[in-house]
């Protein structure tokens, strides 16, 4: 695994073990199968949703699943009020017909995040911190 964080460019963004060994297992299997197949089907109606309809459902569920659906951070993380995060997330629990409660379905999302972000169709979220930028946050 440290070989391949070295020998590979990865965005400043990825902070975390299992964003490598995810992206590394992506990368492995490109070119093999059809990675878009394993992209979860939600995210696939989200994202033909934002295309229709000019919102950014996808964006605010990828931050809001990344920011262990703090509210506060991802609203701050978007550049929106919290209760306009509130908003679109009721929203897209109504479109979805789920509340993100459920921890395997949130793991294919995330799973299906990466995937998107391998094939350049979503950043990784800006809301990634290290620990220390974590503890700075709390004690301040």
């Amino acid at each position: 695994m440290q070989a391949y964080a070295v020998t590979v460019p990865l965005p400043d963004r990825i902070l975390f073990f299992q964003d490598v060994a995810l992206l590394e297992l992506i990368d492995h299997v490109k070119g093999r199968v059809n990675l878009s197949d394993y992209v979860h089907p939600d995210l696939q109606y989200l994202m033909a949703y934002d295309a229709h309809h000019n919102t950014d459902y996808l964006t605010t569920v990828h931050l809001y699943l990344y920011d262990d659906q703090n509210t506060k951070q991802a609203a701050a993380d978007l550049h929106i009020h919290p209760n306009t995060l509130l908003y679109r997330i009721g929203k897209i629990k109504k479109l979805l017909d789920y509340d993100f409660s459920f921890g395997k379905q949130n793991l294919d999302y995330r799973m299906g995040f990466l995937i998107l972000y391998s094939q350049n169709k979503v950043p990784l979220p800006h809301s990634r911190r290290t620990p220390r930028e974590d503890q700075s946050r709390k004690d301040s």
